[in-house]
């Protein structure tokens, strides 16, 4: 399985600035390609959905819902999520990130620095950026029949922190990081580290200029220098990319700077999420999974973080979910980092 904190050279033929000759980008492929057959069998965990379950079986599993609704420990509902409806895993592969295993999760924030808020504020019971922002919380987004949950996570990141330290509300493109973002893997997977590093080091433009289509088919498609449709080639540009490593410095930063990018690991019955406190509850692990955090609350004594996820508003609580917060559950507190917004040009 190839390594993304260290192959960190183009895929699928994008070129996105020069430097990286046809040959050399061959060699590079082959390379990865060897390196990923000879250690498959030993990175653990690897994330490949489909490594254990059938992948003709449904999305929406009676019994996992069931199953659910009926553990007095539970406190979420499951339901039947119309996103998923009559979907197969099969048909849904390519919305989790098989190239990410847990320990690449891990790894890619640990050399981050951490940046601690200093504020003497008392931290609210409750706290949501969808009230707290206004306008500069962004809509839900889909990211379609893609594995690019790690870019929308970065761009959502991005575009609302834009909004919010710069005063400029733009939307960001997610495929302009999906086409050109030299250390991911398009719609195979990535982590935030990565498309944050790449946001500091070349900018990224608007979905205006820069629209989504990867979801369509699931390929994620050469960079593009120029435009593909309004003539901006603005480009914002992040700073201070930090890794997040605490409950109390989470909630300092969403009130201080803006929403957070998590990653975490995904089980089966996320997919039939409805309402409550999510926390895993049955079902296989399903692969790697990337959100944003937009604020915190408590729900009948239990604590959760307000998440939004990136497969439609027909998913969830209109696109949105409750995380158990202050457990870990997932891993989902330890692979969260953030930048700042530092300028347009």
């Amino acid at each position: 399985m190839p390594n993304m904190l260290e192959n960190r050279e183009p895929h699928q033929g994008r070129e996105p600035f020069p430097g990286c000759g046809e040959m050399l980008r061959a060699t590079l492929l082959l390379l990865a390609v060897a390196a990923w057959v000879a250690t498959a069998t030993t990175l653990a965990p690897a994330l490949l959905p489909g490594d254990d379950i059938d992948l003709d079986a449904p999305v929406l599993d009676d019994d996992l819902i069931a199953q659910v609704n009926a553990d007095p420990t539970s406190t979420w509902t499951a339901g039947r999520n119309p996103v998923f409806e009559g979907k197969t895993w099969r048909d849904v592969y390519g919305m989790f990130g098989e190239y990410t295993t847990l320990e690449e999760l891990l790894q890619s924030v640990q050399k981050l620095p951490q940046m601690p808020v200093e504020s003497e504020d008392q931290l609210p019971e409750e706290y949501d950026g969808r009230v707290e922002w206004g306008e500069c919380r962004h809509k839900i987004r889909d990211q379609g029949h893609c594995g690019s949950c790690w870019a929308f996570a970065a761009a959502e990141v991005m575009t609302d922190r834009t909004c919010i330290q710069g005063g400029i509300d733009k939307k960001l493109s997610a495929q302009e990081l999906v086409s050109c973002s030299n250390w991911n893997f398009g719609c195979h997977g990535g982590l935030g580290s990565t498309a944050f590093h790449f946001i500091e080091k070349y900018g990224i433009r608007s979905e205006a200029c820069y629209p989504y289509i990867s979801g369509y088919d699931g390929r994620s498609r050469s960079c593009e220098k120029e435009c593909r449709s309004q003539r901006d080639e603005t480009r914002y540009y992040a700073k201070n990319e930090r890794h997040v490593k605490t409950v109390e410095a989470m909630q300092k930063e969403l009130m201080s700077g803006g929403p957070l990018w998590a990653g975490f690991l995904c089980y089966s019955d996320l997919a039939a999420y409805r309402k409550g406190v999510y926390h895993h509850k049955g079902g296989s692990l399903r692969g790697a999974h990337a959100v944003v955090i937009v604020g915190w609350g408590v729900e009948e004594g239990t604590p959760y973080w307000v998440v939004a996820n990136s497969w439609s508003t027909r998913w969830g609580d209109k696109g949105y979910f409750k995380m158990i917060r202050g457990t870990n559950d997932c891993y989902f507190e330890s692979v969260v980092c953030t930048v700042d917004f530092k300028e347009a040009k």
